[in-house]
């Protein structure tokens, strides 16, 4: 088994707060598009016991992890921006 940074296994965790993935953005630790994957992929593990999601809009969610994966590449304040002033452009 490979050994993963404490810092990744905190941010994947499905209890990860927003400052824990805030942090793991800014330091490169995970991307959103890992993030929105690995929550999709829990999604689609738990929903036949839930039945609580109609329509789960995988594609937009992972568009909208990517534009923001390439915003914190490209903006001088980073993760930071896409976690704290992140608006919604559906």
């Amino acid at each position: 088994m490979s050994k993963v940074p404490a810092g990744r296994d905190a941010a994947l965790s499905p209890y990860a707060s927003v400052p824990t993935l805030a942090q793991a953005y800014r330091s490169g630790v995970v991307s959103p598009v890992e993030v929105a994957e690995i929550s999709l992929a829990r999604l689609e593990a738990l929903e036949p016991q839930l039945n609580a999601v109609i329509e789960p809009m995988r594609d937009l969610a992972l568009a909208m992890a990517g534009r923001h994966t390439r915003n914190c590449a490209r903006d001088s304040i980073g993760a930071r921006y896409t976690v704290c002033r992140w608006r919604s452009r559906i």
